[in-house]
């Protein structure tokens, strides 16, 4: 959570007293028990150009289309999270969009590009403050999720999935039916490192695609 604080410091320089005002920006991490907070103090007058560079920074992290974290940082995070292994039970789901390439083809790639960034909203919601969701190239999108504690649960998620963007898209671009296909594994059953999940979650979609596309497999 951002802590932020405004004060005021004295300087003395030559005998003469010299006011500036700064600003304290930082971020407050907790360990176990402990927390700690890491940040910088910058004088008042360049406080926007701080803001400006974090916007910055935020920008590269995401996906212009669909506004959720791009491939590089997605894959990222799910990285560090495998390899720390302190979290268990979670889930890493990799999701196709069905009948994608046909709507470029019928409809144009605008009408796709709107398709994909409604589907990143989608996803956003979904995951909420539960994980992290992320275009990861053209339609396919990476996600995860913590605290998946069975395999109930995990039916849950992948269900809503589903539901959600089979019923955004109904009936929107004539007998072109947009729907997803989702395949997930789950830590540590399923896998101690990125590269095991990614390659059972990615298989996962693969039997989905296979079976006929709108379902899930794990």
């Amino acid at each position: 959570k951002d802590v932020n604080y405004d004060f005021e410091c004295n300087f003395r320089t030559n005998n003469a007293n010299v006011l500036e005002n700064l600003n304290f920006k930082g971020v407050r991490f907790v360990d176990d028990a402990e927390f700690y907070i890491v940040g910088r103090i910058t004088p008042l007058k360049d406080v926007t150009k701080v803001k400006q560079a974090k916007e910055i920074i935020k920008e590269l992290q995401l996906d212009p289309l669909t506004k959720i974290y791009n491939k590089q940082t997605i894959t990222s995070y799910a990285e560090k999270i495998f390899e720390e292994g302190k979290n268990e039970n979670v889930a890493l789901i990799i999701m196709d969009l069905d009948h994608f390439k046909p709507i470029n083809d019928a409809f144009g790639h605008l009408a796709g590009d709107k398709v994909l960034a409604e589907t990143g909203s989608i996803l956003q919601e979904i995951v909420g403050e539960n994980g992290y969701a992320g275009r990861y190239g053209g339609d396919e999108f990476l996600l995860i999720f913590f605290d998946v504690k069975d395999e109930i649960m995990l039916r849950g998620i992948l269900h809503s999935i589903l539901i959600k963007i089979r019923s955004a898209f109904a009936g929107r671009f004539d007998d072109i039916n947009v729907t997803c296909s989702l395949g997930a594994s789950v830590y540590p059953k399923d896998g101690t490192t990125y590269d095991e999940l990614f390659k059972k979650a990615d298989f996962g979609v693969y039997r989905a695609k296979d079976k006929g596309r709108d379902r899930y497999v794990f």
